[in-house]
C-alpha cells in the first residue's frame, strides 16, 4: 500500500515534467523535500503522543517506590515508640 503511494508520487511528478517540459530533477527534488518534511512532522506528532502516553504507566511503577522509600519512613517516625 505504502509502495503504491509512493510510485504514485513519483508518477505524478514526472507526469508533471513530461507535460510540462520542466527539468525532472526539479520536481523531484521538491518532492522529496515536501515527503520529508511530512515524514518528519509525522514523527514528531507520534512522539509527542507517545510522551502524554507513557505519563500513566511510568507514574504506577514510580508511585510504590515513592510511598515505600518517602511515606513509610515518615509515618514510622511519627508513630509513637518510633519503631
Amino acid at each position: 500500500m505504502k509502495e503504491r503511494s509512493r510510485l504514485s508520487g513519483l508518477r505524478r511528478h514526472l507526469g508533471f515534467a513530461a507535460l510540462s517540459g520542466a527539468p525532472a530533477a526539479g520536481t523531484l527534488y521538491a518532492g522529496a523535500a515536501a515527503e520529508r518534511r511530512r515524514r518528519f512532522r509525522e514523527a514528531e506528532r507520534r512522539a509527542a503522543a507517545l510522551g502524554v502516553r507513557l505519563v500513566l504507566p511510568l507514574g504506577l511503577c514510580s508511585l510504590p517506590s515513592f510511598v515505600c522509600l518517602g511515606i513509610i519512613p515518615v509515618v514510622l517516625a511519627l508513630l509513637p515508640g518510633g519503631l
